[in-house]
């Protein structure tokens, strides 16, 4: 195997990603990983210290085509500039406990100050009691839809897509046609989505399931660190998932816990398990997950 490395400036780590981002895989374990690729027998690292390391036959040669060819415009729109536009982002996916939100928030240009204004950032920088004081002043600022899926629901739509990334895409889908059919925008608007797949991915899950899904103008990587509407989208999201885990937790008499590996976790699915069995669990939990086979 042929190894290159060498260390990169800020923008052509950029440029790199710029042109691989659709051959971006789930990165291995490792802290230090920024961003990692597969193209045909190759594979490309790039690390935070800035340092890329290309594995496989020609890994200099690819890497010498890489950084000396120029961004185009692709014909999949992502160079498209962005006015109005539709941000797109989900919440709940990792959470064993509770369901999955999905929120679709419509901007206009005029009033991304606005949001500036109100404290609207990636969520990651905030806390709950941030983005519980920040939320009742998004509704007068832009226009949003949420799809909402209980614990059961997704469980259905699990069982019958086969697929978590499908039901994802599903209900994003239903989410963004909710909004663009109330908002009149018709099937044209501007659609920024945080990427949880490659785009190509993304359309054949509706191919799948014989469903036409409006068109994505754009999918990027971390793109609440990007698009105000796509932020704002993530903290309306986490809101309604967290008044979903209150009325959950209200019915179970429990104080149901997010994430899905905490030890904790696993001893409240039991107490739900013992008293009704997979059929209550599936009531309150995501019995996809691997959790399911420690409470079992």
């Amino acid at each position: 195997m042929q190894n290159f490395t060498t260390i990169l400036k800020s923008n052509e780590i950029d440029k790199i990603h710029y042109l691989l981002k659709q051959y971006q895989v789930v990165k291995p374990d490792n802290p230090y990983l920024l961003y990692f690729y597969k193209v045909n027998n190759l594979t490309i690292s790039i690390f935070t210290s800035k340092k890329i390391l290309v594995q496989g036959q020609g890994a200099k040669n690819f890497y010498e085509k890489l950084i000396n060819q120029k961004k185009t415009t692709p014909n999949n729109h992502t160079n498209v500039k962005i006015t109005d536009y539709i941000g797109c982002d989900e919440v709940g996916v990792g959470d064993y406990f509770g369901g999955l939100v999905t929120c679709a928030v419509y901007l206009k240009k005029s009033n991304e100050n606005k949001l500036n204004q109100i404290g609207v950032c990636d969520s990651k920088k905030l806390n709950d009691a941030q983005m519980v004081h920040i939320f009742p002043k998004l509704h007068t600022v832009c226009e949003y839809e949420c799809g909402i899926l209980l614990p059961h629901e997704y469980n259905q739509l699990v069982k019958r897509f086969k697929n978590t990334h499908i039901v994802k895409s599903y209900l994003h889908d239903l989410t963004i046609k909710k909004l663009t059919k109330r908002l009149n925008l018709g099937k044209t608007a501007n659609v920024v989505m945080d990427q949880f797949v490659a785009r190509n991915a993304y359309y054949a899950y509706f191919e799948k399931i014989s469903i036409t899904p409006y068109e994505i103008t754009k999918f990027e990587t971390k793109a609440e660190n990007k698009y105000l509407a796509v932020a704002a989208a993530s903290i309306i999201a986490r809101i309604f998932f967290l008044k979903q885990i209150v009325v959950l937790s209200k019915r179970v008499h429990i104080s149901l816990l997010l994430g899905a590996s905490n030890p904790k976790i696993i001893e409240q699915a039991r107490t739900i398990y013992r008293d009704g069995g997979v059929k209550k669990l599936s009531q309150f939990a995501k019995i996809d997950f691997a959790t399911t086979k420690k409470v079992v």
